[in-house]
């Protein structure tokens, strides 16, 4: 017998059956919705009626909206277009930002470092984080930097900040080899 998890409930998967109910043919449901539809026309139809059967099939049943609804929902967005350029972590914010603006584009994520990134490929090193999203902790980017070198590793997505250390790490080598001739 299957079974088909809803947040801390779990319901019976049954197959299609007498005990089943019946959908229009032109309907077509998912797994998890036809485990729902069963799981409460059973409850509707059991004799003697188990009230707690029948309130954890509608416990089942709105844990799965939220889902749904969740899946919809971005949770970080970043306005690339407007008067106020940066990752914003609610759709208010991104309203006010974009009111008045004939033209705005934006684009949503669910994940934080995923919204950052795109807004620093995007508007470049200087943009607007909302205050809500300074609070979050995010983890600082690993590198591997082999242990016989004294160079400057610098990152290929930023063009500005390579030119400037290849620069440095030039004027560096220059000095060396002056100091070098000197002595």
């Amino acid at each position: 017998m299957e079974i088909i998890y809803f947040g801390k409930q779990n319901l019976i998967f049954y197959p299609p059956s007498n005990l089943s109910f019946r959908v229009k043919p032109e309907t077509e449901i998912d797994r998890p919705q036809r485990c729902l539809i069963n799981n409460l026309w059973i409850a509707y139809n059991k004799i003697p009626k188990d009230n707690n059967y029948f309130i954890s099939v509608v416990n089942s049943l709105s844990h799965y909206f939220i889902d749904k609804n969740e899946e919809k929902k971005f949770r970080f967005y970043v306005v690339v277009q407007e008067r106020l350029q940066g990752v914003f972590q609610t759709w208010i914010e991104v309203i006010d930002s974009i009111k008045d603006f004939p033209t705005p584009l934006f684009k949503g994520f669910n994940d934080l470092n995923e919204a950052l990134d795109y807004a620093r490929g995007t508007l470049g090193p200087n943009y607007f984080i909302s205050p809500a999203l300074r609070q979050i902790s995010r983890p600082s980017l690993q590198y591997n930097i082999p242990k016989d070198t004294d160079k400057i590793i610098f990152c290929d997505h930023c063009s500005s900040m390579t030119e400037g250390f290849k620069r440095l790490n030039q004027t560096i080598e220059r000095l060396e080899t002056e100091k070098g001739k000197m002595t």
